[in-house]
């Protein structure tokens, strides 16, 4: 079973950080962030770790990760998103704005990984490598 692993992203200061050093809670209960009792769940992005990893890095891809994909000889750059529980990669590439990637994850029993990716980084921090621009 994959571990689980959470990011947060600060939305206004655009930034991860991380909770317990800010003094902020994160409830697995019911997915909200607290600071002293107040929810503050609207202030950050909850981005989970999706399971598997790149191919060519073995880096952890989570919700929003960058990577280039090729299948087919086709090059095709995308975000990694969950969609009703299933792994998709979100790219104007694709005529439908997506591809499904169930069929492209390969495991050795113990470790699940995108055949054929290479990750780039996040839409967070690297949202021009979305439209064809260099990570900052």
């Amino acid at each position: 079973m994959p571990e689980v692993l959470i990011r947060f992203w600060h939305k206004q200061d655009k930034s991860f950080i991380n909770l317990h050093a800010m003094g902020w809670r994160f409830d697995p209960s019911n997915g909200q962030v607290y600071i002293d009792g107040m929810n503050v769940t609207d202030r950050v992005e909850i981005v989970p770790y999706t399971g598997v990893h790149d191919d060519e890095t073995n880096t952890r891809l989570f919700v929003g990760s960058i990577i280039e994909f090729v299948e087919n000889d086709i090059h095709v750059v995308g975000s990694v998103e969950i969609e009703g529980g299933r792994l998709l990669l979100a790219s104007n590439d694709y005529d439908d704005g997506y591809a499904w990637l169930q069929d492209a994850i390969e495991n050795d029993g113990d470790h699940f990984w995108i055949q054929g990716s290479r990750y780039l980084g996040n839409r967070f921090e690297n949202p021009k490598l979305l439209t064809g621009g260099k990570a900052e």
